[in-house]
């Protein structure tokens, strides 16, 4: 159970600083031998817990010691597992133990439990006693506890199919390589419940459509748990039949680096995800996938629940919305993403929203094309919504903002759909919009606040800078709402008033120009007024 330390000699002058870590750990004669640690062969092994003759090492009790950076490396054991294995064998390759849960139950922290070509069942895992208690709940069979991995030693030969307690409980543990088959009447794959868990190489099939409260997923996290989802050599982690992939609960967190998520079934019940985050769980996507072309939501988001995007994540495919967001405070903050022939790209639906609902998204270098709608927010909820540099591109509309709230819209472009900002919540808003181009558009920008609202698009202190070049009206405004600050833009050149350029001016030192009413290319306003331009 001892540890050991090991040099391993590069250059001959690396070899005195090793020898006087050496003298100073040990008073005693070293072992030499050739071997390496075999609890995670990649790099120095043969990817299979075998040895690489070819390193010498210098062992020491407590731990393993590399010559070039004098770092302790634990060297654990490797356990050996096949479908045609005996429970009562050595565990070795050539005597394999049967059942995942013995090796795991044999296993302590830097051991590998190795599974050879074959699938896993309930013929070849023992069932847990009735009642026998689990980190992860009852079922749950094979739990992994804190620095141990279990992985395939074939990649993509190895088969986990999923009877309910053969479901894999990770406290901190490390699964490779293996193949999650689901059966039809449901249930979760892989649970993680407290610790730092990864999973890399592993894909999930035949996942199951809970829906509704049951919010059932190939993976679920609890508790405090962070897990990270690693592609290494999958593209897609989910089969050709996909639906819930993963239900992110309590404090726990995940992050899915790259990789896809591609599938999906049909369903309009509102657990029909593929990922859910619930209470105040977060979700970190970084370059990941997630498409389909049949299943409704992408990601559903509720409680105080966030998420988080970063540069090369994509969104498409789904026919209600990629990301959902019905209740709590939720929080959305999205880099670099792509959202592209989805209904809505991020929604918050009509009918849902109640006192202290609120969804804030920050949006930076994302573009959403083919899109029915960009952003979209119902009555009744509150939304802060922060738009930066995005590209908002063929969609019918690109913001279509019926809850309260404060709507931001920065460098960005918006450009060939019906609808440009509509902000329309018949009730308090507040619309800024600096440096923007809203060109071929039915309508640039819609607004329908009250009086005590405030609609900045540009003043004589912060001048608008923006572009509007709708086929329509640039400017309309419904309702009763306030005084909209809409001065040095560019508007419709020679049209109401605008000059060749398309400015509009103000004549004399301190004036102001206002206009209302209006019906034409560049505004149409009823009784609201619009400051177009004012000077010093």
């Amino acid at each position: 159970d001892a540890m050991s330390y090991r040099f391993r000699v590069v250059q001959p002058g690396l070899l005195m600083p090793a020898l006087l870590v050496f003298f100073l750990a040990c008073e005693s004669e070293p072992e030499v031998e050739n071997r390496v640690a075999d609890a995670d062969p990649g790099a120095t092994g043969s990817g299979d817990g075998s040895v690489d003759a070819a390193v010498p090492v210098v062992v020491l009790d407590g731990a393993v010691i590399d010559a070039v950076d004098a770092t302790p490396v634990v060297v654990g054991r490797s356990l050996y597992v096949s479908p045609t294995g005996v429970d009562s064998n050595e565990g070795t390759k050539e005597s394999p133990l049967r059942s995942i849960i013995t090796a795991v139950d044999l296993a302590e922290a830097g051991d590998t439990v190795w599974l050879l070509d074959g699938t896993y069942d309930k013929t070849t895992d023992k069932t847990p006693a009735p009642g026998m208690p689990a980190p992860c709940g009852q079922g749950f069979g094979v739990v992994v506890p804190s620095g141990v991995t279990v992985r395939a030693v074939n990649p993509g030969a190895v088969i986990v199919s999923v009877g309910g307690w053969i479901g894999f409980c990770l406290q901190g543990g490390t699964v490779r390589d293996i193949d999650f088959n689901l059966p039809p009447n449901g249930g979760v794959m892989l649970q993680t419940q407290s610790g730092d868990s990864t999973i890399e190489g592993v894909t999930f099939d035949n996942l199951y459509c809970g829906g509704g409260s049951g919010w059932e997923a190939a993976i679920m996290t609890k508790g405090s748990s962070r897990l990270t989802i690693n592609p290494g050599r999958v593209q897609n982690y989910v089969g050709l039949k996909g639906c819930a992939f993963l239900t992110i609960w309590d404090q726990s967190s995940v992050t899915v680096m790259g990789g896809a998520i591609d599938g999906g079934e049909e369903g309009t019940s509102s657990g029909n995800a593929f990922i859910i985050i619930r209470d105040a769980g977060k979700l970190n996507l970084v370059g990941t996938r997630l498409a389909t072309q049949k299943h409704l939501y992408g990601i559903h988001i509720l409680g105080t629940a966030e998420l988080t995007t970063s540069a090369g994540t994509t969104l498409s495919g789904f026919l209600g919305s990629a990301i959902v967001a019905r209740s709590g405070q939720t929080r959305v903050t999205l880099a670099g993403t792509t959202f592209t022939a989805n209904n809505t790209a991020v929604l918050q639906p009509f009918g849902y929203g109640g006192p202290g609902t609120i969804m804030r998204i920050k949006a930076t270098d994302c573009t959403l094309s083919d899109n029915s709608r960009g952003f979209s927010s119902g009555y009744g909820y509150q939304i802060d919504l922060d738009i930066v540099n995005c590209k908002l591109l063929r969609n019918a509309d690109a913001l279509l903002i019926n809850a309260q709230g404060t709507v931001s819209v920065v460098d960005s472009e918006i450009t060939g759909m019906e609808n440009g900002i509509n902000v329309t919540p018949q009730s308090k808003c507040a619309l800024s919009v600096r440096n923007t181009t809203i060109s071929d558009t039915n309508h640039g920008v819609t607004v329908n606040c009250d009086a005590t609202s405030t609609i900045d698009l540009g003043t004589l202190g912060s001048p608008g800078a923006n572009t509007f070049a709708a086929k329509t009206a640039n400017l309309r405004a419904l309702g009763v709402g306030p005084v909209i600050d809409a001065i040095g833009n560019t508007w419709t050149a020679s049209a109401q008033g605008a000059d060749l350029s398309g400015k509009y001016q103000a004549q004399g030192a301190g004036a102001i120009l206002e206009v209302t009413g209006g019906s034409g290319p560049n505004y149409t306003l009823g009784t609201i007024k619009a400051r177009l331009a004012q000077n010093n």
